[in-house]
C-alpha cells in the first residue's frame, strides 16, 4: 500500500507527458518551453516518489523519550534518581502511557512515582534506583507504537563498594571538565528541580547531534524539505504546473498519513512551550526553524507549497484558469480589515501556551479533527465544517484570516532575501490581480502595480499567467528593468 501511494503520485505527476504538442502549441507554447516543463515534471515527480517510497517505508517517530539520571557514576549500594519525561508526538498513538515500559541493568527499582501528567502529551516518573552489580547500570524506556514509537537509555558507571571514591587533588582538578548543569522540568504537582551534572565533554556534543540528525532524518522532516527544495524550485523558473503534486503529497503524507503530526502551528507552541521551562520536541525546533529559513531567504514557500492545511482548501477551491466564477469575492477593503484578526490569534496563542505551558490551539485545531478522522461531536468538528464549507467558495480563508503561523511568517517576508517585483514590461492588465492572485497579494499604487510582501505566499500564480513574463524572483537589493 505504501508502495502504491508512492507509485500513484509518479502517474500524477506524469501525467502531462501525453498532452500532445499540438495542443500546447494552440496554447501559444513553443517546442522548447513545452519540452522544459516536461523535463521539470520529471525531475519533480521522481523525486517526490523517492521520497515517498522512502519515507512511507520508514517508521514514524511517534513519542519522545527523555531519561536522565542524577549522577553518571557511584559505588555499589549507592542510591540514584532517574527522571523519565515521555512526549508524546503524535496524535494517532493509542498506547497507554503505563504501558511504557522501563528495563533496568545492574540496577534494582527502590521506588517509584506514578506518571504524572504534564500537559496533554506530556508525562514525567522518577525512579530511585538502587546500584547493585559493579560495572554498567543502565535505564532504558521503550514504548512499542505502530507509529514506530521510541527508545532511549540513559547508563551509570558502578564501582565496587570496597573502592572508596577517589579524591580530586588540585592538579586533577585544574584539567577536569566543565560541568554543566540541566535542568529537569517539574511537574505542576512535584515541588522540586532536579540538577542533573553533566561533563560537557565531546561525548555529550557528539550525543546532541545524532539526535538532531536522528530528527533531520525523519520521514516526515525529509518530506518537509523536499517539498520546500520543490517550491523554491519552480518559483524560480516560473513553472506553477508542479504544485498542485506538491499539495498533493502534502495532505496525503503530511496530513493523513502521518495523522497531521507535528502539526505546523502546534511547532510553534511547542516551542514557546519548551522556552517558559517545559520540555520540548527536537522536531518542533527542526521544522519551524526550516520552515523561518526558508521565508527569511523566499518567502512564504511553505504557506504556497508544502502546507498540509493549505492544501485541503487549495483542492476545495478550484476555478478555471483566467476565472473568478462561481466563487464569493471579498471586497479588498473588507480583506484589509479582516486581514488584522490573524494577528489577534497569534497574540492569543502566543500569551496562551506561555500562560499555561499547553499546546491551547490543539483544542479548536480543525484539521487535526480532520487528519486524524476524529468526528466527534464538538467544537473541532463544527470548526471544521465551517472551514470546509467557506473555503468552497472563498479562497483559502483559513491561511487568510486565522492561521498564526502564516500570521508570524507574513511579518518576517519582509525580510526575506529574493523578492517578487515587476518590471518595466509591466503593460498593467492586472490578469495577474483579477485572475491569478487569491490572496490580494497584488496592489496598485502610484508607482503601478506592487506585490504586498506579507499577503504573498509565493504561489507562483502570477509568475505563469503573466503574459509579458513582467515578474521575477530576484535578489531584495538587485535593481530590475
Amino acid at each position: 500500500m505504501r508502495n502504491s501511494f508512492a507509485a500513484a503520485t509518479l502517474a500524477l505527476c506524469s501525467h502531462g507527458y501525453l498532452i500532445p504538442f499540438f495542443a500546447m502549441t494552440r496554447r501559444g507554447i513553443t517546442k522548447s518551453r513545452y519540452l522544459r516543463r516536461v523535463w521539470d515534471r520529471l525531475v519533480a515527480s521522481t523525486a517526490l516518489a523517492i521520497v515517498l517510497l522512502l519515507g512511507t517505508g520508514a517508521p514514524l517517530l511517534a513519542c519522545d523519550i527523555g531519561v536522565s539520571l542524577s549522577s553518571s557514576s557511584g559505588v555499589a549500594g549507592d542510591s540514584v534518581e532517574a527522571v523519565v519525561i515521555v512526549q508524546q508526538t503524535h496524535r494517532i498513538c493509542d498506547v497507554p502511557i503505563d504501558d511504557t515500559q522501563i528495563v533496568l541493568s545492574g540496577l534494582t527499582l527502590a521506588s517509584e512515582t506514578p506518571w504524572e501528567r504534564m500537559s496533554s502529551t506530556s508525562y514525567r516518573k522518577v525512579l530511585v534506583l538502587t546500584l547493585t552489580a559493579p560495572g554498567e547500570g543502565r535505564v532504558e524506556v521503550v514504548r512499542v507504537c505502530s507509529r514506530g514509537g521510541d527508545r532511549n537509555a540513559a547508563t551509570v558507571a558502578i564501582a565496587p563498594a570496597s573502592i572508596a571514591p577517589q579524591t580530586t587533588t588540585p592538579a586533577d582538578a585544574q584539567s577536569a571538565p566543565p560541568q554543566v548543569s540541566t535542568t529537569v522540568p517539574s511537574a505542576e504537582v512535584g515541588s522540586f528541580e532536579l540538577e542533573v551534572p553533566q561533563p560537557a565533554t565531546p561525548l555529550e556534543q557528539h550525543s546532541w547531534y545524532e539526535a538532531l540528525w536522528q530528527t533531520v532524518t525523519l520521514p516526515y522532516i525529509i518530506v518537509l524539505l523536499t517539498l520546500l527544495g520543490a517550491g523554491i524550485f519552480f518559483l524560480s523558473r516560473g513553472y506553477r504546473g508542479a504544485r498542485p503534486f506538491a499539495l498533493l503529497v502534502s495532505v496525503g503524507f503530511l496530513g493523513f498519513y502521518v495523522g497531521g503530526c507535528p502539526c505546523p502551528v502546534g511547532s510553534l507552541q511547542n516551542v514557546l512551550i519548551s522556552a517558559t521551562g517545559s520540555a520540548g520536541h527536537l522536531i518542533a525546533y527542526v521544522q519551524l526553524g526550516a520552515v523561518v529559513l526558508v521565508t527569511l531567504l523566499v518567502g512564504r514557500v511553505f504557506c504556497g507549497w508544502a502546507c498540509p492545511l493549505g492544501a485541503v482548501q487549495f483542492f476545495l477551491f478550484r476555478k478555471e484558469q483566467g476565472r473568478k466564477g462561481g466563487r464569493v469575492q471579498i471586497p479588498r477593503e473588507y480583506h484589509r480589515i479582516l486581514r488584522w484578526s490573524r494577528y489577534g490569534v497569534l497574540v492569543a496563542v502566543i500569551a496562551l501556551a506561555i500562560m499555561t505551558g499547553q499546546p491551547v490551539f490543539q483544542d479548536i485545531d480543525p484539521f487535526r479533527t480532520l487528519f486524524n478522522l476524529d468526528f466527534r461531536w464538538g467544537v473541532p468538528l463544527l470548526f471544521l465544517l465551517v472551514v470546509l464549507a467557506v473555503s468552497v467558495v472563498i479562497g483559502f480563508p483559513f491561511c487568510k484570516y486565522v492561521c498564526p503561523l502564516g500570521a508570524l511568517l507574513s511579518l518576517l517576508q519582509p525580510l526575506s532575501l529574493f523578492k517578487l517585483r515587476f518590471t518595466t514590461s509591466c503593460t498593467n492588465c492586472r490578469l495577474c490581480s483579477t485572475a491569478a492572485c487569491d490572496y490580494f497579494a497584488i496592489e496598485s499604487g502610484s508607482r503601478g502595480l506592487t506585490i504586498n510582501e506579507t499577503e504573498c505566499v509565493r504561489c507562483g500564480e502570477c509568475l505563469s499567467r503573466c503574459p509579458t513574463s513582467a515578474i521575477r524572483l530576484t535578489w531584495a537589493r538587485r535593481h530590475i528593468s
